[in-house]
């Protein structure tokens, strides 16, 4: 019995998981067996052969290690030689449809090459409205992710410069702008600007946009980046309140301002309702301290030519009247938070000015309080009869120098007077001059009209 009287063993094709490529299956007989360990001589159309062709390399993995429990083949007779058949051609379709296998495991794919140009970043933290860090960055796109400018962010808030401390901020705004060129040429292309509510929820779509103003400048090699991220911190804006002239100056007691109004837009009705309500308080506060100065400065002294009235005692026992501009000065002085004024002690300037012009209003000794007591009419001083005498000396000149003026000028009108009048005269007379030569001169030619007629 011969390679060819064996029956050849049942074939059947099976579909892989994929759809594509049909895998030959063999029956596991005892005389497939036999016959795949034969040395083939006579025939190239066996099974062995056709799956060689077809998957070189793949034999020894379908078929696998030989069954411990089958008996070992017997050795076969050596077959005649026979003339080798010429092989079946391959149709072209089958052909194109079998898929080689090769032997090592398949490489994974090539990631989708993504955007390559640098980034040129500049970062601006302005805290309460005010700048305060600026830095830079530069990096490529493929190496870029929006974590990185969120670090950068934050590190630039945790810097001194920032002068947060630690604070608890809020972030009012993060804008970004960029733009997309050319290293080797100036020409830039516009800004487009964004604004991020977060870095996280709007990272992608900036991204999107930075890589789509890249593709549409054919070329690009880089982008300009411009990232504005603008915070608020509550604690700094409070850190240093302003002192108000109507609250008390002890130390030892908490300094309240009342609360900021909110920022309107310059010009607004708003702005111009707050600044009169501000006005308002500015002056009622001003009534009140005129009110404590003259509650708290009545002059009590008898002796004093101001008594009765507002009179700024001095450590000395000296006297000072206190007059109603003095007292617009003082309260000015203690709104702005000047001098150390208060309503116990007046500004320095004005002590100054009343002790060089209005002088001390108690003519009595301030330690021993012997005087002559209350002034009466006319019992005075020398020096001040002096002065009233120089006071009215000058008045005396003052008057008479207006008097002379004033005859001067009246002079100077009946001067003018004059002039207009002597003018006037002249040029009636100029006219009627002129008159009466109109007149001879018709007369004339009339009488030589009629001597010509009667001719």
């Amino acid at each position: 019995m011969t390679n060819t009287d064996v029956p050849s063993p049942q074939r059947r094709q099976t579909r892989s998981r994929t759809g594509t490529t049909r895998v030959p299956t063999v029956k596991a007989t005892r005389a497939c067996r036999i016959k795949a360990t034969r040395k083939v001589t006579t025939s190239c159309n066996t099974r062995e052969d056709s799956l060689s062709r077809r998957f070189p390399g793949l034999l020894p993995n379908l078929l696998g290690p030989p069954l411990s429990s089958s008996p070992p083949p017997a050795p076969a007779p050596t077959p005649a030689p026979a003339p080798a058949p010429t092989p079946t051609p391959v149709p072209p379709a089958v052909a194109a449809a079998a898929v080689v296998v090769p032997s090592s495991p398949p490489r994974a794919s090539s990631p989708i090459p993504g955007p390559s140009y640098d980034l040129d970043i500049e970062y601006t933290l302005r805290v309460n409205r005010t700048t305060k860090v600026k830095d830079t960055a530069v990096t490529t796109r493929r190496e870029f992710v929006i974590w990185d400018m969120e670090d950068m962010v934050e590190n630039m808030v945790r810097s001194p410069a920032s002068e947060v401390e630690g604070r608890d901020y809020r972030v009012v705004a993060i804008g970004v702008a960029f733009r997309a060129g050319w290293r080797a040429k100036m020409s830039r292309s516009a800004y487009k600007h964004k604004t991020l509510t977060d870095f996280v929820e709007s990272g992608d779509a900036l991204l999107s946009d930075m890589d789509r103003a890249a593709e549409t400048l054919r070329g690009c090699d880089f982008l300009e980046m411009k990232v504005d991220v603008k915070i608020e911190v509550t604690l700094l804006q409070k850190a240093f309140p302003r002192t108000y002239a109507n609250e008390p100056s002890s130390p030892g007691q908490a300094i309240t301002p009342p609360p900021v109004a909110a920022a309107v837009p310059r010009g607004s009705r708003t702005t111009q309702l707050l600044r009169a309500e501000s006005q308002q308080e500015t002056r009622r506060s001003m009534a009140d301290l005129l009110s404590s100065i003259h509650e708290r400065w009545i002059c009590h002294e008898p002796l004093c030519n101001n008594f009765g009235h507002w009179c700024w005692v001095a450590f000395t026992g000296e006297h000072f009247a206190i007059r109603p501009s003095d007292g617009e000065t003082w309260t000015n002085r203690i709104n702005e938070g000047r001098e150390s004024a208060s309503v116990e002690q007046p500004p320095n300037q004005l002590v100054a000015f009343w002790r060089s012009n209005t002088g001390n209003q108690l003519k009595v000794h301030p330690h021993t309080r012997k005087g002559k007591g209350k002034r009466r009419p006319g019992s005075t001083d020398s020096s001040t009869e002096e002065e009233r005498k120089r006071h009215r000396k000058r008045v005396e000149d003052l008057r008479h120098r207006r008097e002379l003026q004033r005859l001067e000028d009246e002079e100077e009108e009946r001067e003018e007077a004059r002039q207009q009048r002597k003018y006037e005269q002249e040029r009636r007379c100029r006219q009627r001059q002129e008159d009466e030569d109109e007149q001879r001169q018709l007369d004339d030619l009339k009488r030589r009209a009629r001597e010509v007629e009667a001719r």
